[in-house]
Formats: structure tokens, sequence, C-alpha cells
């Protein structure tokens, strides 16, 4: 899950419920469920998911899993604002993910929306995406991204 404050809750429930999306790939979802709880209920859907705690139970049986960090309270997000709070579970999220894949738990990492502003505060030295996968997984060398637009 990406920044708590923007479209990031709602998309992510929607994701989970998507039956393309479920049929291409096991899904493993990490962030607050609580959070997730909220967007769900401002998209108007019930996903259904497992819940578990911690990221080293990562086997995915019939239906998504939700890795439950409790890493924020809904209650302390402020809505269409980037603050350090929502920039410092975005981080967090993105990071159990990074570190799920090091540990060959997925195959791919993949997010809804981040807000720059928001991680930059939590954390003053990020930069960008691949600056941040690189120094969580211990990288050197030459790093890049793509992208895949609807259709290909």
């Amino acid at each position: 899950m990406g920044d708590p404050a923007g479209i990031s809750p709602e998309l992510t429930a929607k994701v989970i419920t998507l039956t393309e999306v479920r049929a291409a790939a096991d899904l493993i979802v990490i962030g607050d469920a609580r959070v997730l709880a909220a967007g769900a209920r401002v998209a108007g859907i019930e996903p259904d998911i497992e819940m578990r705690q911690g990221v080293q139970h990562c086997r995915v049986d019939a239906r998504p899993v939700f890795i439950d960090l409790g890493n924020l309270d809904p209650a302390r997000v402020e809505l269409s604002m980037a603050t350090r709070t929502g920039g410092e579970f975005a981080l967090a999220n993105f990071r159990a993910a990074l570190q799920l894949a090091a540990s060959h738990g997925v195959d791919a990492v993949c997010f809804t929306p981040f807000n720059k502003a928001a991680m930059r505060s939590a954390d003053p030295g990020y930069d960008d995406e691949i600056g941040y996968a690189t120094e969580v997984l211990g990288t050197t060398g030459t790093a890049t991204e793509f992208n895949i637009p609807e259709g290909f």
C-alpha cells in the first residue's frame, strides 16, 4: 500500500477484488488492515482476503493474503495531505515488500500510488523508488524501472 492520504487505500481494495488480477497473480498485500478497511468502505466493496501477521508468512493458497503490519491508525491520516506519517507508512510497506522479494518470498513488487513529498518528509534521503529499492536491497550498479502501458 502506498500513500494513505490519497487514493491508495481504495485502489488497493479494488485491485484485490479484480478477477483478472487474481487470475494472473497470487496477491500478497502489505500495509495496515484498518487503512485497507477504510479504503474498502470508500470504494464500497468488501475484499475477500486472508489476514496474516508478519511478512514471514507469505504462501498464498486460494485467496489474496493481506499482511497486516498494524503500522497506521486511520485516525492519524490527514486526507489529501502529504505528511511524514503517510510517508513513514508507505516506506515501511515498500521496505517490507522489497525484503520479502529479497528473501525469494515473492517474484515481483508493485505498489499503489506514493506521495514523494510525504516520503521525503519521512526520509530526507529518499529520492525515488529506484534509489530506495537499491538501498534496501543493498545492490550496486545500474538500476532501472519499466512501466507497462495498457494494451501491451
